[in-house]
C-alpha cells in the first residue's frame, strides 16, 4: 500500500511503499508424515500391534534407501476408548454410564523422501507394510535448502519496493531520500 505521513503543520515527510517478490523453484524434497493407530482392549496389545506394524514399515523404508536420520519420530500416544451404555435404575429412569472398552495407540513419523520419483512407490510400500494399521497424514512437497530463493526474493522485493518509490516521487515532484 501508499502511506503519506504527515506533521501535524500538514507537511509531507515521506511516502511508504511495499515491495513484492517472488522466486519460483522446483520441489526437491517430499515430506510424509505417516503413522500407525492400533486399538485394543488392553494397551499391551494396542502397544504391541503398532510397534510391530511401525518396524514393517521402517523395513520398507529402508528397502527404498531411506535413511534413518531421515525418519523422526512426531508423535507418540496412548489413549483410552470409551463407549456408553444405557442402564436403568430401581425407579425404572434411565442413565449413561461411561465404559471402558480399550486403548489406542497411535505413533507418528514423518520421513523425507529425496528422490521424488520414489515418492508413489515409497508410499506404496508403507501402506501395504502397515496394513490395516497404516495412516498417511499428508506429503508435502518442498525446497530443502530454501535460504537461496529466500534471499533471491527479499532482493526483488526491495527492487519493486524501490520502483514504486521513485514512481510516487516523479509524479509527485519530489526527490528520494535515504529510506527508512
Amino acid at each position: 500500500g501508499v502511506t503519506a505521513q504527515m506533521l501535524a503543520s500538514g507537511q509531507m515527510t515521506g511516502i511508504s511503499v511495499s515491495g513484492l517478490g517472488t522466486v519460483t523453484v522446483e520441489p526437491d524434497l517430499a515430506v510424509i508424515s505417516i503413522g500407525v493407530e492400533a486399538r485394543a482392549r488392553t494397551v499391551e496389545v494396542a502397544r504391541n500391534q503398532a510397534a510391530e506394524s511401525m518396524q514393517d514399515i521402517l523395513v520398507e523404508l529402508d528397502a527404498h534407501g531411506i535413511d534413518d536420520k531421515d525418519i523422526q519420530t512426531r508423535n507418540f500416544s496412548i489413549t483410552p476408548r470409551y463407549s456408553w451404555r444405557e442402564l436403568k435404575d430401581e425407579k425404572g429412569g434411565s442413565y449413561s454410564e461411561q465404559v471402558l472398552i480399550g486403548y489406542t495407540v497411535s505413533n507418528q513419523a514423518t520421513v523425507k523422501v529425496r528422490d521424488l520419483e520414489d515418492v508413489g512407490s515409497v508410499i506404496d510400500a508403507a501402506a501395504k507394510a502397515g496394513g490395516d494399521l497404516i495412516r498417511i497424514q499428508n506429503i508435502q512437497f518442498t525446497v530443502e535448502a530454501s535460504g537461496p530463493a529466500r534471499a533471491r526474493a527479499r532482493g526483488s522485493a526491495i527492487e519493486d519496493a524501490i520502483n514504486k518509490a521513485q514512481q510516487f516521487a516523479e509524479l509527485t515532484g519530489v526527490t528520494l531520500g535515504r529510506p527508512i
